[in-house]
Protein backbone atom coordinates (compact mmCIF):
# COMPACT_ATOMS: atom_id res chain seq x y z
CA UNK A 1 0.00 0.00 0.00
CA UNK A 2 1.23 3.17 -0.88
CA UNK A 3 0.68 6.50 1.27
CA UNK A 4 1.35 10.07 0.72
CA UNK A 5 2.27 12.22 3.46
CA UNK A 6 2.81 15.65 3.81
CA UNK A 7 3.96 17.72 6.77
CA UNK A 8 1.12 20.20 7.62
CA UNK A 9 -0.80 17.62 9.11
CA UNK A 10 1.49 15.11 10.35
CA UNK A 11 -1.17 12.62 10.62
CA UNK A 12 -0.54 9.45 8.77
CA UNK A 13 1.23 6.19 9.84
CA UNK A 14 0.88 2.96 9.00
CA UNK A 15 1.13 -0.16 11.21
CA UNK A 16 1.19 -4.19 9.32
CA UNK A 17 -2.51 -3.84 7.91
CA UNK A 18 -4.09 -0.67 9.58
CA UNK A 19 -4.05 2.91 8.04
CA UNK A 20 -4.68 5.17 11.17
CA UNK A 21 -6.02 8.66 10.19
CA UNK A 22 -5.52 10.36 13.53
CA UNK A 23 -6.46 14.23 13.40
CA UNK A 24 -9.54 13.34 11.02
CA UNK A 25 -10.74 10.26 13.59
CA UNK A 26 -10.90 7.96 11.15
CA UNK A 27 -9.72 4.12 11.61
CA UNK A 28 -10.09 1.61 8.95
CA UNK A 29 -8.54 -1.68 9.24
CA UNK A 30 -7.73 -3.49 6.16
CA UNK A 31 -7.35 -6.95 5.56
CA UNK A 32 -5.74 -9.10 2.79
CA UNK A 33 -8.11 -11.61 1.24
CA UNK A 34 -7.60 -13.42 -2.30
CA UNK A 35 -10.29 -15.34 -4.06
CA UNK A 36 -9.09 -17.14 -7.39
CA UNK A 37 -12.42 -18.11 -7.76
CA UNK A 38 -13.81 -14.32 -8.53
CA UNK A 39 -11.32 -13.67 -11.15
CA UNK A 40 -12.28 -17.03 -13.06
CA UNK A 41 -15.85 -15.69 -13.23
CA UNK A 42 -15.23 -12.38 -14.28
CA UNK A 43 -13.79 -13.24 -17.59
CA UNK A 44 -16.24 -14.59 -19.86
CA UNK A 45 -19.42 -13.25 -17.06
CA UNK A 46 -22.41 -11.43 -19.16
CA UNK A 47 -23.40 -8.04 -18.51
CA UNK A 48 -25.63 -5.26 -20.52
CA UNK A 49 -24.60 -1.77 -21.52
CA UNK A 50 -26.79 1.05 -22.09
CA UNK A 51 -26.57 3.95 -24.60
CA UNK A 52 -28.78 6.89 -25.82
CA UNK A 53 -29.10 7.61 -29.46
CA UNK A 54 -30.81 10.40 -31.47
CA UNK A 55 -31.34 11.77 -34.57
CA UNK A 56 -30.55 15.54 -35.89
CA UNK A 57 -30.10 17.62 -38.87
CA UNK A 58 -26.38 17.96 -39.70
CA UNK A 59 -25.76 21.12 -38.52
CA UNK A 60 -28.46 21.35 -35.51
CA UNK A 61 -26.22 19.94 -32.25
CA UNK A 62 -29.24 20.01 -29.90
CA UNK A 63 -32.34 19.45 -31.56
CA UNK A 64 -33.25 16.10 -32.35
CA UNK A 65 -35.83 14.83 -34.23
CA UNK A 66 -38.72 12.24 -33.61
CA UNK A 67 -37.78 8.34 -34.16
CA UNK A 68 -40.86 7.64 -35.82
CA UNK A 69 -41.27 10.43 -38.09
CA UNK A 70 -38.22 12.12 -39.00
CA UNK A 71 -37.50 13.36 -42.74
CA UNK A 72 -40.41 13.33 -44.44
CA UNK A 73 -42.29 10.34 -42.10
CA UNK A 74 -39.53 7.99 -41.74
CA UNK A 75 -39.30 5.50 -38.71
CA UNK A 76 -36.11 4.79 -37.74
CA UNK A 77 -36.78 1.28 -35.97
CA UNK A 78 -38.28 -0.06 -39.73
CA UNK A 79 -34.70 2.01 -41.46
CA UNK A 80 -32.90 -0.52 -38.84
CA UNK A 81 -34.78 -3.31 -40.01
CA UNK A 82 -34.22 -3.12 -43.62
CA UNK A 83 -30.31 -2.31 -42.60
CA UNK A 84 -30.55 -5.52 -40.69
CA UNK A 85 -32.43 -7.94 -44.04
CA UNK A 86 -29.84 -5.67 -46.26
CA UNK A 87 -26.39 -6.82 -44.96
CA UNK A 88 -26.37 -10.04 -43.69
CA UNK A 89 -22.82 -10.31 -44.91
CA UNK A 90 -19.64 -9.44 -43.10
CA UNK A 91 -18.52 -6.29 -42.48
CA UNK A 92 -14.34 -5.70 -41.59
CA UNK A 93 -12.66 -2.84 -40.22
CA UNK A 94 -9.41 -2.84 -41.02
CA UNK A 95 -8.53 0.04 -39.06
CA UNK A 96 -9.28 -1.75 -35.88
CA UNK A 97 -9.19 -5.34 -37.11
CA UNK A 98 -12.55 -6.53 -35.68
CA UNK A 99 -15.40 -8.11 -38.04
CA UNK A 100 -19.25 -8.06 -37.42
CA UNK A 101 -22.10 -10.08 -39.02
CA UNK A 102 -26.01 -9.22 -38.11
CA UNK A 103 -27.14 -12.49 -37.79
CA UNK A 104 -31.15 -12.24 -38.97
CA UNK A 105 -31.70 -16.24 -39.02
CA UNK A 106 -34.88 -17.30 -37.37
CA UNK A 107 -34.92 -17.35 -33.92
CA UNK A 108 -32.28 -14.68 -33.27
CA UNK A 109 -34.17 -11.55 -34.67
CA UNK A 110 -37.03 -10.20 -32.62
CA UNK A 111 -39.25 -7.00 -33.99
CA UNK A 112 -42.11 -5.93 -31.72
CA UNK A 113 -43.68 -2.37 -33.57
CA UNK A 114 -46.52 -1.75 -31.10
CA UNK A 115 -43.49 -2.00 -28.33
CA UNK A 116 -41.28 0.08 -30.54
CA UNK A 117 -38.19 -2.93 -29.88
CA UNK A 118 -35.83 -4.88 -32.23
CA UNK A 119 -33.10 -7.03 -30.87
CA UNK A 120 -30.70 -10.03 -32.04
CA UNK A 121 -27.95 -11.16 -32.23
CA UNK A 122 -24.62 -10.05 -34.14
CA UNK A 123 -21.11 -12.28 -34.63
CA UNK A 124 -18.11 -9.72 -34.28
CA UNK A 125 -14.53 -10.97 -33.65
CA UNK A 126 -10.99 -9.64 -34.12
CA UNK A 127 -7.48 -10.78 -35.69
CA UNK A 128 -3.96 -9.79 -35.66
CA UNK A 129 -2.33 -11.49 -33.32
CA UNK A 130 -1.19 -15.22 -33.48
CA UNK A 131 -2.05 -17.29 -30.28
CA UNK A 132 -2.24 -20.81 -29.19
CA UNK A 133 -5.10 -22.20 -28.14
CA UNK A 134 -4.84 -25.14 -25.53
CA UNK A 135 -7.36 -28.05 -25.15
CA UNK A 136 -7.50 -30.90 -22.72
CA UNK A 137 -6.42 -29.13 -19.52
CA UNK A 138 -10.06 -28.72 -18.44
CA UNK A 139 -12.89 -31.34 -18.24
CA UNK A 140 -16.44 -30.27 -17.16
CA UNK A 141 -14.84 -27.64 -15.46
CA UNK A 142 -12.52 -29.13 -13.85
CA UNK A 143 -8.52 -29.20 -14.38
CA UNK A 144 -7.68 -32.84 -15.92
CA UNK A 145 -5.09 -35.35 -14.35
CA UNK A 146 -1.43 -35.33 -14.93
CA UNK A 147 -1.93 -39.17 -16.32
CA UNK A 148 -5.35 -37.32 -18.56
CA UNK A 149 -2.94 -34.32 -20.18
CA UNK A 150 -0.48 -36.86 -21.45
CA UNK A 151 -2.85 -37.93 -24.12
CA UNK A 152 -5.47 -35.47 -24.55
CA UNK A 153 -3.70 -32.12 -24.37
CA UNK A 154 -3.54 -30.53 -27.54
CA UNK A 155 -2.44 -26.90 -29.11
CA UNK A 156 -3.47 -25.53 -32.24
CA UNK A 157 -2.75 -22.16 -33.71
CA UNK A 158 -4.96 -19.17 -34.00
CA UNK A 159 -2.52 -17.19 -36.97
CA UNK A 160 -2.48 -13.15 -37.12
CA UNK A 161 -5.53 -13.45 -39.58
CA UNK A 162 -7.64 -15.70 -38.29
CA UNK A 163 -10.50 -14.43 -36.40
CA UNK A 164 -12.28 -15.42 -33.03
CA UNK A 165 -15.94 -15.01 -33.25
CA UNK A 166 -18.10 -14.13 -30.53
CA UNK A 167 -22.11 -13.65 -30.46
CA UNK A 168 -23.62 -10.79 -29.47
CA UNK A 169 -27.00 -9.64 -28.07
CA UNK A 170 -28.30 -5.99 -29.15
CA UNK A 171 -31.53 -4.31 -28.54
CA UNK A 172 -33.00 -0.91 -29.66
CA UNK A 173 -36.06 0.54 -28.42
CA UNK A 174 -36.98 3.42 -30.33
CA UNK A 175 -40.39 5.04 -28.19
CA UNK A 176 -43.32 6.78 -30.29
CA UNK A 177 -43.23 9.78 -30.66
CA UNK A 178 -40.08 10.39 -28.94
CA UNK A 179 -36.38 11.97 -29.49
CA UNK A 180 -34.16 9.39 -27.56
CA UNK A 181 -34.13 5.81 -27.73
CA UNK A 182 -32.31 3.54 -25.84
CA UNK A 183 -29.53 0.70 -27.22
CA UNK A 184 -28.34 -2.23 -24.86
CA UNK A 185 -25.84 -4.36 -26.15
CA UNK A 186 -24.14 -7.37 -24.32
CA UNK A 187 -20.73 -7.46 -23.28
CA UNK A 188 -18.97 -10.93 -22.26
CA UNK A 189 -15.95 -10.18 -20.00
CA UNK A 190 -13.42 -7.61 -21.81
CA UNK A 191 -14.92 -7.98 -24.65
CA UNK A 192 -18.00 -5.71 -26.42
CA UNK A 193 -18.89 -4.19 -29.78
CA UNK A 194 -20.15 -0.51 -28.50
CA UNK A 195 -17.69 0.93 -31.14
CA UNK A 196 -17.95 -1.02 -34.12
CA UNK A 197 -21.85 -1.24 -33.86
CA UNK A 198 -22.29 1.76 -33.57
CA UNK A 199 -19.55 3.22 -36.16
CA UNK A 200 -21.21 0.84 -38.48
CA UNK A 201 -25.08 2.24 -38.16
CA UNK A 202 -23.33 5.82 -38.19
CA UNK A 203 -22.11 5.25 -41.72
CA UNK A 204 -25.05 3.35 -43.14
CA UNK A 205 -27.49 6.12 -41.72
CA UNK A 206 -25.14 9.02 -43.43
CA UNK A 207 -25.14 7.03 -46.25
CA UNK A 208 -28.58 6.60 -46.50
CA UNK A 209 -29.91 10.88 -45.25
CA UNK A 210 -26.91 12.56 -46.03
CA UNK A 211 -28.74 15.45 -44.45
CA UNK A 212 -29.39 13.92 -40.82
CA UNK A 213 -26.97 12.59 -38.64
CA UNK A 214 -27.46 9.97 -35.35
CA UNK A 215 -25.63 10.20 -32.50
CA UNK A 216 -25.33 7.98 -29.33
CA UNK A 217 -23.95 8.62 -25.51
CA UNK A 218 -23.23 6.83 -22.99
CA UNK A 219 -26.81 6.63 -20.77
CA UNK A 220 -26.54 8.07 -17.47
CA UNK A 221 -28.90 7.18 -14.52
CA UNK A 222 -29.34 8.58 -11.26
CA UNK A 223 -31.74 5.33 -10.01
CA UNK A 224 -28.79 3.22 -10.03
CA UNK A 225 -26.41 5.81 -8.91
CA UNK A 226 -28.89 6.04 -5.27
CA UNK A 227 -29.46 2.15 -5.23
CA UNK A 228 -25.84 1.50 -5.34
CA UNK A 229 -24.96 3.61 -2.47
CA UNK A 230 -28.10 2.14 -0.85
CA UNK A 231 -26.82 -1.85 -1.22
CA UNK A 232 -23.47 -1.36 -2.05
CA UNK A 233 -20.23 -1.79 -0.25
CA UNK A 234 -18.08 1.33 -0.53
CA UNK A 235 -14.09 0.29 -1.33
CA UNK A 236 -12.51 4.58 -2.47
CA UNK A 237 -13.47 7.83 -1.06
CA UNK A 238 -12.30 10.30 -3.13
CA UNK A 239 -12.12 14.16 -1.91
CA UNK A 240 -10.46 16.38 -4.57
CA UNK A 241 -10.18 20.21 -5.14
CA UNK A 242 -9.10 21.51 -8.40
CA UNK A 243 -7.49 24.96 -8.91
CA UNK A 244 -6.07 25.13 -5.55
CA UNK A 245 -5.45 28.53 -4.23
CA UNK A 246 -2.34 30.07 -3.70
CA UNK A 247 -2.23 30.54 0.15
CA UNK A 248 -3.20 27.47 0.31
CA UNK A 249 -0.52 25.99 -1.99
CA UNK A 250 2.11 27.95 0.07
CA UNK A 251 0.74 26.51 3.21
CA UNK A 252 1.69 22.93 1.50
CA UNK A 253 5.21 24.25 0.88
CA UNK A 254 3.88 24.10 -2.85
CA UNK A 255 5.46 27.17 -4.51
CA UNK A 256 4.03 28.59 -7.95
CA UNK A 257 7.04 28.95 -10.32
CA UNK A 258 4.82 30.54 -12.72
CA UNK A 259 2.04 32.81 -12.96
CA UNK A 260 -0.31 29.82 -14.73
CA UNK A 261 1.15 27.35 -12.39
CA UNK A 262 -2.16 25.36 -11.36
CA UNK A 263 -2.56 22.46 -8.70
CA UNK A 264 -5.12 19.49 -7.79
CA UNK A 265 -5.32 18.23 -4.33
CA UNK A 266 -6.85 15.13 -3.59
CA UNK A 267 -7.83 12.86 -0.57
CA UNK A 268 -8.45 9.35 -1.03
CA UNK A 269 -9.01 6.22 1.64
CA UNK A 270 -9.45 3.03 0.51
CA UNK A 271 -10.32 -0.60 1.52
CA UNK A 272 -8.49 -3.50 0.19
CA UNK A 273 -9.63 -6.79 -0.82
CA UNK A 274 -12.85 -8.05 1.58
CA UNK A 275 -13.02 -4.59 3.10
CA UNK A 276 -15.45 -1.96 2.78
CA UNK A 277 -15.91 1.62 4.10
CA UNK A 278 -18.56 1.94 6.01
CA UNK A 279 -19.99 5.11 4.76
CA UNK A 280 -23.41 4.59 3.33
CA UNK A 281 -25.27 6.54 5.54
CA UNK A 282 -23.29 9.74 5.34
CA UNK A 283 -23.18 8.90 1.37
CA UNK A 284 -27.16 9.61 1.38
CA UNK A 285 -27.58 12.24 3.47
CA UNK A 286 -24.22 13.93 1.52
CA UNK A 287 -26.52 13.26 -1.54
CA UNK A 288 -29.50 14.80 -0.30
CA UNK A 289 -27.41 18.25 1.36
CA UNK A 290 -24.45 18.18 -1.27
CA UNK A 291 -23.64 21.76 -0.35
CA UNK A 292 -22.05 20.41 3.08
CA UNK A 293 -18.34 18.87 3.56
CA UNK A 294 -18.92 15.11 3.47
CA UNK A 295 -16.01 15.68 5.97
CA UNK A 296 -16.66 17.86 8.38
CA UNK A 297 -13.24 18.43 9.93
CA UNK A 298 -10.74 21.92 9.71
CA UNK A 299 -7.87 20.23 9.21
CA UNK A 300 -9.41 19.44 5.65
CA UNK A 301 -10.55 22.92 5.46
CA UNK A 302 -7.08 24.36 6.06
CA UNK A 303 -5.60 22.40 3.31
CA UNK A 304 -8.38 23.08 0.63
CA UNK A 305 -11.03 20.68 1.18
CA UNK A 306 -14.09 23.28 1.40
CA UNK A 307 -17.55 23.60 -0.49
CA UNK A 308 -15.70 23.88 -3.81
CA UNK A 309 -14.51 20.31 -3.13
CA UNK A 310 -15.62 17.43 -5.40
CA UNK A 311 -16.40 14.46 -3.59
CA UNK A 312 -16.65 10.70 -5.51
CA UNK A 313 -17.15 7.14 -4.00
CA UNK A 314 -16.48 3.80 -5.48
CA UNK A 315 -18.52 1.25 -4.79
CA UNK A 316 -18.43 -2.62 -6.23
CA UNK A 317 -21.00 -3.87 -8.23
CA UNK A 318 -21.21 -7.47 -8.89
CA UNK A 319 -17.30 -7.84 -8.95
CA UNK A 320 -16.98 -4.11 -10.96
CA UNK A 321 -16.04 -0.93 -9.07
CA UNK A 322 -18.47 1.41 -9.92
CA UNK A 323 -17.15 5.64 -9.25
CA UNK A 324 -20.02 7.74 -8.39
CA UNK A 325 -19.52 11.48 -8.03
CA UNK A 326 -21.79 13.15 -5.15
CA UNK A 327 -22.49 16.05 -6.88
CA UNK A 328 -26.11 17.73 -7.15
CA UNK A 329 -26.31 15.74 -10.82
CA UNK A 330 -24.94 12.29 -9.60
CA UNK A 331 -25.40 10.18 -12.49
CA UNK A 332 -23.77 6.71 -13.47
CA UNK A 333 -22.84 5.83 -16.33
CA UNK A 334 -24.81 1.92 -16.14
CA UNK A 335 -23.83 -1.61 -17.26
CA UNK A 336 -25.97 -4.01 -15.46
CA UNK A 337 -24.58 -7.79 -14.75
CA UNK A 338 -26.54 -10.07 -15.42
CA UNK A 339 -24.54 -13.11 -15.70
CA UNK A 340 -26.19 -15.46 -12.94
CA UNK A 341 -29.52 -14.95 -14.48
CA UNK A 342 -29.13 -15.39 -18.13
CA UNK A 343 -29.38 -19.42 -19.69
CA UNK A 344 -26.50 -20.25 -21.15
CA UNK A 345 -25.59 -22.38 -23.95
CA UNK A 346 -21.51 -23.49 -24.13
CA UNK A 347 -20.76 -20.09 -22.39
CA UNK A 348 -22.71 -17.80 -24.67
CA UNK A 349 -26.70 -16.30 -23.50
CA UNK A 350 -28.92 -18.17 -24.85
CA UNK A 351 -31.32 -15.54 -27.02
CA UNK A 352 -34.87 -16.00 -25.40
CA UNK A 353 -33.30 -15.57 -21.55
CA UNK A 354 -31.00 -13.11 -22.85
CA UNK A 355 -34.08 -10.87 -24.50
CA UNK A 356 -36.54 -11.66 -21.83
CA UNK A 357 -33.94 -10.19 -19.51
CA UNK A 358 -33.23 -7.04 -21.38
CA UNK A 359 -36.63 -6.19 -22.24
CA UNK A 360 -37.59 -6.28 -17.82
CA UNK A 361 -34.54 -3.83 -17.85
CA UNK A 362 -35.99 -1.91 -20.41
CA UNK A 363 -39.48 -1.27 -18.26
CA UNK A 364 -37.15 0.92 -15.83
CA UNK A 365 -34.93 2.35 -18.20
CA UNK A 366 -37.87 3.72 -20.13
CA UNK A 367 -39.69 4.91 -16.63
CA UNK A 368 -36.53 6.67 -15.61
CA UNK A 369 -35.86 8.56 -19.78
CA UNK A 370 -39.49 9.43 -19.55
CA UNK A 371 -40.97 9.92 -16.23
CA UNK A 372 -44.79 9.78 -16.34
CA UNK A 373 -46.57 12.80 -15.70
CA UNK A 374 -48.44 13.71 -12.41
CA UNK A 375 -51.75 13.93 -13.18
CA UNK A 376 -53.56 17.05 -12.14
CA UNK A 377 -55.88 16.86 -8.96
Amino acid sequence: MKISTFSPMKCISVRKNCILVRNLRIIYFFYVSYSLKFYRNMANEIRLEVYTFGIRKKLQKEIYETLDSFFEKNDFLKFFENYVNQNADTKIEKGTKRTIQFFNKAGYLSLDLNKRIISGVVKSGYWGTETEIISGLIKNGQETTEEERKTKVKVQIKGEEDIEIRPFYFLIYAPTGKSKGLLMLQRTGPFGINGIFTRLIYAFFKEAYSDYRIDFDQFLSKTLAKKLIAEGDIKTLTLRRYDLPKDIADYLGIKHNKPKDNFTIEFKVTANHSSKLFLNNKAKKFVTNPNNAFIEVSEMNKIGFNEDTETSITIMDGGHARTIDLSENMQLRPYYDIDKKVEKDKGNPVFNSIDKLAKELLVDLDKEMYPATPKKN
